[in-house]
């Protein structure tokens, strides 16, 4: 079901399982700010959805061969969407972000670093900079697209270790 209306978008997706039963029916609303799902609750209950207004997330990096922690801000007129991501990796894309802090898991800070992952080029992340992607995909259904792939909270970034 899809509804346009005064720049607003509105689609809902339900999934469903081999045997037709649903699985999940999650809905979005796509804004001026972005697209938001209602709702993705991780496995200790917290809402991964990026909400609308100035946040604060966390993104993988690489400081030569360690991993870092990248600490964005994301200020509010940045376009964000959470995908409908079925392997629960509770990513989320953003169009611009701030870098507040960068800390590997020993607590030593840095004062750059880079994505761990990129297709048309290294993004590098600078203490206090601003940072802005290639480009930005809006797509709820797309996990990976272009935009500053990010988690709302630290601890999921360690899935990718």
């Amino acid at each position: 079901m899809k509804y346009h209306d005064s720049g607003y978008y509105f689609t809902s997706r339900a999934m469903w399982n081999e045997k037709g039963e649903m699985t999940s029916n999650n809905s979005y609303v796509k804004s001026k700010v972005g697209i938001n799902n209602m709702s993705i609750l991780d496995d200790k209950g917290r809402e991964c959805v990026l909400q609308e207004g100035a946040i604060e997330v966390w993104k993988l990096c690489r400081v030569e061969s360690q991993f870092v922690y990248c600490k964005l801000s994301v200020p509010e007129d940045a376009e964000r969407v959470t995908p409908n991501d079925p392997e629960k990796k509770y990513k989320s894309r953003v169009s611009k972000a701030k870098v507040l802090e960068i800390v590997n898991d020993a607590g030593e800070h840095f004062k750059e670093c880079e994505s761990c992952v990129y297709d048309k080029g290294k993004l590098t992340y600078r203490l206090g900079e601003e940072v802005i992607p290639y480009g930005f995909n809006w797509d709820v259904n797309e996990p990976c697209g272009a935009g500053i792939n990010v988690h709302r909270y630290q601890d999921h970034c360690k899935q990718w270790l």
